[in-house]
Parts: structure tokens; sequence; C-alpha cells
């Protein structure tokens, strides 16, 4: 149950992230990048406390890391394309 409830948490703040995407895509290409990396450390940091609270298998680490990190990359993604 706590597990789900941390993927379910970490899906709506990926959500609110990315609603909140529109408006950043009118900041220059550095401003861009750093609340890119800001959104993501303080999801990190969600992960990092979560992970540690529930203590759950590597298994599942391999989901939860892959729900943190897809969102993130698909961002840098964009970041490459902006600076080509």
């Amino acid at each position: 149950m706590k597990k789900n409830n941390f993927l379910m948490e970490l899906y709506l703040k990926n959500e609110d992230d990315k609603n909140k995407m529109f408006d950043v895509f009118d900041f220059g290409v550095e401003k861009f990048i750093s609340n890119c990396d800001s959104s993501y450390e303080s999801k990190k940091k969600f992960y990092n406390s979560k992970k540690s609270k529930i203590k759950w298998s590597d298994d599942f680490d391999l989901y939860a890391k892959t729900m943190l990190n897809l969102h993130h990359f698909s961002k840098k993604k964009f970041i490459r394309w902006l600076t080509k």
C-alpha cells in the first residue's frame, strides 16, 4: 500500500510539473534548464525520503527510479533540441 501511494504521489507530481511546463517554455534556455533541474531535485528528495522510510526492494526500486527519471529525461531531451 505504501509503495502504491508513493507511485501515485510521484505520478501527481509529474503531472503537476507537466502542466506547469507550458509557462516554462517561454523562459530563456538557462532559466528553463534551471527550472527542470530544480523540479528534478525536488522529486529526487521525495524519492530518497520515501525509499528510506518504506525500505522497498531492489525490484521495486527499478520502477520507482524509472518513474522518477523518465519525466526528467524527456525534458532534458527537449533542452538538447532547444540548444541546437
